[in-house]
């Protein structure tokens, strides 16, 4: 396996408008050679046995469906987001997880609000497309960015307790384990490339070269060199920590300079 197969597949995300409401997310697997291997989104599932990208129907359910290749409601002229790039045997135990997120959702008899809009007895909140892409986007240890133009309803709804996409990231991909959270610094905080130059934190993406501490040495407190970063996501609080003009999320773990606790 050539350096091209084993270091470039990507996770990627994008959405289209449904109907004028709000957006329909896709989560995408491409392959080293650019070709979309897997979609998983979510789908309204009716009474008559058939899939739409909407449920308007109070007899509604919501389910995740996978497509090996392209989804059918993939649009190649909507914007899309890489949220992880890297080997493909990574990637491959994240769609184990993705996988068996999507096992774990439709075992559950949940509705689809109509429209996707307001809960009612049998949802899960917002029970839509947009939770489906929420709850595997969690079980594969990334996540969606928010959106500027188009409302995500959905976006924030978990349809699958903590405990469970927990287990599945622990059978997967997250052999250390972890938590949840999703700990950001504040927009614009500067990061230190790999050239010497500076990037404001919410221009990053998955392939940059930045200036990390080693990971391997010292626990992770070693010496500071070029890195690929992996994945990148954005996260909304109320609270902020300001540690020395440093700002950021609370529980956000910070290292000095030179590389310290």
């Amino acid at each position: 396996m050539d350096k091209k197969e084993q270091n470039n597949w990507s996770v990627e995300y994008s959405n289209r408008p449904v109907a004028g409401l709000g957006a329909h997310g896709i989560i995408s697997v491409r392959n080293a050679d650019g070709d979309i291997i897997r979609s998983y989104e979510g789908l309204s599932y009716g009474e008559d046995g058939q899939f739409k990208t909407m449920g308007t129907l109070v007899s509604d359910n919501i389910k995740a469906r996978i497509t090996e290749g392209i989804s059918i409601n993939y649009d190649p002229s909507s914007p899309s987001e890489v949220l992880f790039s890297g080997p493909r045997e990574e990637i491959m135990s994240m769609m184990d997880a993705a996988d068996m997120a999507v096992n774990e959702i439709n075992k559950v008899d949940i509705d689809y609000p109509p429209f996707g809009v307001v809960s009612t007895p049998r949802s899960i909140g917002r029970s839509n497309s947009n939770a489906v892409i929420e709850t595997i986007s969690v079980a594969m240890g990334v996540k969606p960015p928010l959106s500027n133009t188009l409302p995500i309803p959905g976006q924030g709804v978990l349809l699958l307790k903590e405990e469970k996409l927990l287990e599945i990231r622990a059978a997967t991909w997250d052999k250390t384990g972890s938590t949840l959270e999703t700990h950001c610094f504040l927009a614009d905080t500067p990061i230190l490339m790999a050239d010497g130059s500076e990037k404001p934190i919410q221009d990053i993406r998955p392939g940059d070269m930045v200036m990390a501490f080693d990971p391997k040495a010292n626990n992770g407190l070693g010496d500071r060199q070029p890195a690929r970063v992996r994945r990148t996501f954005q996260n909304v609080t109320k609270t902020i920590i300001d540690l020395r003009g440093l700002r950021m999320t609370p529980g956000h773990v910070v290292l000095s300079d030179n590389g310290s606790g």
